[in-house]
């Protein structure tokens, strides 16, 4: 074998454990990207409920607001 091929096959060698790094680093900003959506919906969630509650308790307050200010019947 030639120091030529013998250059070449470890060249190749070396692409091929440099395409397994690149292959291993995108699976794990994949799994990265992943995550931080999965936080995002979980915060969105959360605030939505949150929402929901003090949306109930304005209500609930204008509804008291009404009954007291509302003029009386008969």
């Amino acid at each position: 074998m030639t120091e030529f091929e013998t250059a070449t096959i470890a060249l190749q060698h070396v692409a091929l454990q440099a395409m397994y790094v690149q292959a291993g680093i995108a699976g794990l900003v994949g799994l990265i990207q992943c995550a931080l959506i999965a936080w995002g919906l979980r915060l969105m969630r959360q605030s939505a409920h949150s929402r929901d509650q003090q949306h109930e308790e304005n209500m609930l307050a204008l509804r008291t607001l009404i009954k007291r200010t509302a003029p009386r019947q008969g």
